[in-house]
Order: structure tokens, then C-alpha cells, then sequence
């Protein structure tokens, strides 16, 4: 499966790609902080949120675009005849921009939308090219959506009325709504616009592979990963540091650490000789009363992971592993570890993933098997995107980028 984030036309491209939601810290054997490569499929809460985030980011920023630069519905271009018209792509120009400069200010950079962000593309370029794609995803979806035999029903797009009252009830009063809506050019109808074709998408999705991607098997699911190296496996972990005078985490003297491998031994002759089911039983005992790892509460199935989530020496020993095998004590800058190797559960949520809990999101959107549908999904609507007729408009090749962003 190809790490990468899901392409902005996904469910409009209304990804939440500022989140920065890195994996757990909470376990001793977890290496270092990343940031997740894909994100949830977007649906009508999150499209919601991203409308509120960017008039509000934009409005902190001073990123708000020309609405006036041209009429609302003069037309930019059209995919597969689904016009966008400057409404819509003022919108996404003022999204894309807004997470540019913060991400800029994240990191204490001045934006410069004339500066060069690759060879012959300036910042604002890649603002603009951003904008297009997006709504070049509209189109895309549509007849992806026509495809399938997938469309909304009366009563999904009557839904979109409560959603929109939503986003006025964030603030003190519908003018003051208005005003911050409009300064990022969202109106009424552009709003269920956007929440229609995340709906669309959500629900092609759906058709495809399943609510929580249901339909799709763990062959499936092992055929398209192969190459990914997911590992999983439990341990038991004695800690070989200890806290100091003066709080501080030091480490065990020889003698402590001897005492513990001892400890470590003993687990490890009582798990000699079984095999199935009952090593599984006493492995999981043993764990369950022993382990001095803090992320078994959260863990208490195993950990699933890939190359540089764990420390190296504990990847390599499960790597060594074969599914249902006990390693031998294995030491790492945590402690003395043993590990069982288990089958990979597509069920499980990698560990890269799993914070992404603490944020609101719904568990079973963040399995290996619901993100290994996500990047299925990703690249049929990038086929979509890439067999789209797309026709631009002279007033979309004349546009002025650096004149719509102010700089």
C-alpha cells in the first residue's frame, strides 16, 4: 500500500492535512514522532470543521482572496461537464492558501506567495494549482458516482439545511456568520455544494468496499500491504531504568539489571514447550501481570506496525519471528523484552494511527484494513482525475494569482 496522503480530490479534497496528529508516545518501545501519511475519508462533520478552520485561519491571517476579482458565477473550467464557476475556486484558493501560511507561521517563516516553492513555480502557483485540483475533483466524482449507479437521496440532501444552520450557530450572530463566511467566499449554496460531493464520495466509497470497509477481505487487504512490512506481535517488558533522586529516569546498576533478566528468565522458561493456543494463554498472562509497558491498556492485542515505528532491535527480533514464535530476551534501550509474533489483524489500528484516537476519530476509520481501502479508493478517483475531460477557461489562464492572494 502506497504511503502517501489521499489525493485532494478525495471527498472534495477537504482533507484535515494540518492536523498533525503524530503516533502514541505512550509506549516505551515507540521511536520517534511521525506524522500519519493518510487521513480519514472525509464526510459532512469534517467538511464542516474545514469550512469553520479556514474562514478562521483566514481571517487570523489576512488571507481572504478577491471575491470581486470577477462575478461569482463566472465560469473557470468544466470536468466532464460539471462546471466551476469563480465561487468555488475563490473558496479553495483561500483553503489551500490559508494552510500555507500556517504551516508558515508553524515554523516561523514569512510568506512569500512570489517566491519560488519548486523550479518555475512560485508559492502562489502551487496555491492556485491546489485550488483547480480540487475543483477539478467535483466533476471527477460525479461521474465516478454515475458509474457506480450512486447518487444521493432526497433525504441525505435535506440533511445538508442542519448543517448549515450548524455553522451558523458557531457564531454570536448570523450577520457576524455572514461576515466571516463570505470573507472566504462561503455561501449557503456553496457550503451544501462542498457537502454534497463529500457526501458523493463517501458514499462511492462505501459502495466500493463496504461501510468501514466491510467488503474488503483480509486476502485483499494482505495482497495490497505486501509490500509494506507490517509487522505484529505482544510483549513482556521489564524496565531497566529507574527514577532518580531527583526525578529524573537513570539507569539500573549492573546488579538491578542482572535481577531483572533473571525475572525475564524465569517468563521465559515458563513459556518452553507450549505452542497454540496455551502459549497464547500463558503468554498473555504473564503480560497481562508482569509487562511495565504503559501502552498495554491501549495495546492489549499487540502492537501492529512497520519499519521505524519500534526501536530497531525490537522490528528486527519480531522480523525474526515466526507467526506464533517466542523470541528469546531481547534488550533495548527500555528494558529486556519478549516478544510473541502474531498474525497480522487487519482489524487492528496501526500504531503510527492510533493517535489519531485522541482526536476524535471513530476507531474503526483508523484500522489497516479501512485505511487499506482508503488507498484503493485514492487511486481509483486519481484514475478518475487522470481520464477526466477537463476544459479551462481564458479567464482561468489569465488569472493572477499573486493578485488574488495580495502579494
Amino acid at each position: 500500500m502506497a504511503k502517501k496522503t489521499l489525493a485532494l480530490l478525495l471527498a472534495c479534497l477537504l482533507v484535515m492535512a494540518a492536523a498533525g496528529c503524530g503516533k502514541t508516545q505512550s509506549d516505551p518501545e515507540t521511536a520517534e514522532t511521525v506524522t500519519p501519511a493518510e487521513t480519514p475519508v472525509t464526510d459532512e462533520q469534517t467538511v464542516t470543521q474545514e469550512v469553520e478552520d479556514t474562514a478562521a485561519e483566514a481571517e487570523q491571517s489576512g488571507v481572504t482572496g478577491q471575491a470581486d476579482l470577477y462575478p461569482q458565477q463566472e465560469l473557470m473550467l468544466t470536468t466532464n461537464g460539471v462546471e466551476t464557476h469563480w465561487k468555488e475556486l475563490n473558496y479553495f484558493i483561500n483553503y489551500h492558501a490559508s494552510n500555507v501560511e500556517k504551516y508558515m507561521t508553524q515554523n516561523g517563516l514569512e510568506t512569500d506567495w512570489s517566491a519560488e516553492f519548486s523550479e518555475g513555480r512560485t508559492f502562489g502557483d502551487f496555491v492556485l494549482e491546489g485550488a483547480v485540483d480540487s475543483c477539478i475533483s467535483f466533476g471527477a466524482i460525479d461521474k465516478g458516482a454515475k458509474e457506480l449507479g450512486v447518487s444521493l437521496t432526497d433525504e441525505e440532501t435535506a440533511a445538508f439545511d442542519e448543517q448549515w444552520q450548524q455553522i451558523l450557530d458557531t457564531y454570536d450572530s448570523e450577520e457576524a456568520a455572514m461576515e466571516a463566511l463570505t470573507a472566504v467566499g462561503v455561501d449557503e449554496e456553496l457550503y451544501k455544494e462542498l457537502l454534497y460531493y463529500a457526501t458523493l464520495s463517501e458514499k462511492c466509497f462505501d459502495s466500493l468496499y463496504g461501510k468501514d470497509a466491510s467488503k474488503l477481505t483480509d486476502e485483499e487487504c494482505a495482497a495490497y500491504t505486501e509490500n509494506d512490512g507490517y509487522l505484529m506481535a505482544k510483549h513482556i517488558l521489564l524496565v531497566t531504568t529507574r527514577t532518580g533522586d531527583d526525578g529524573s529516569s537513570v539507569d539500573m546498576t549492573e546488579e538491578e539489571k542482572a535481577a531483572v533478566y533473571a525475572r525475564m528468565e524465569e517468563f521465559l522458561s515458563q513459556l518452553q514447550g507450549l505452542e497454540g493456543a496455551e502459549l497464547a494463554e500463558k503468554f498473555d498472562e504473564l503480560m497481562l501481570a508482569n509487562t511495565e509497558d504503559p501502552g498495554v491498556n491501549s495495546f492489549p492485542d499487540g502492537y501492529l506496525f512497520q519499519s521505524g515505528d519500534m526501536v530497531p532491535e525490537f522490528e528486527q527480533a519480531a522480523a525474526a519471528l515466526a507467526e506464533g514464535e517466542v523470541s528469546d530476551i531481547v534488550a533495548t534501550s527500555y528494558g529486556y523484552h519478549i516478544l510473541l509474533r502474531l498474525p497480522v489483524n487487519y482489524d487492528a489500528i496501526p500504531s503510527a494511527y492510533s493517535q489519531y484516537v485522541n482526536y476524535g476519530y471513530d476507531p474503526s476509520e483508523l484500522t489497516l484494513r479501512y485505511l487499506t481501502a482508503q488507498s484503493m479508493f485514492s487511486s481509483v478517483t486519481d484514475g478518475w482525475i487522470t481520464n477526466a475531460e477537463i476544459v479551462r477557461t481564458q479567464t482561468l489562464d489569465n488569472l493572477d494569482i499573486l493578485k488574488v492572494l495580495g502579494g
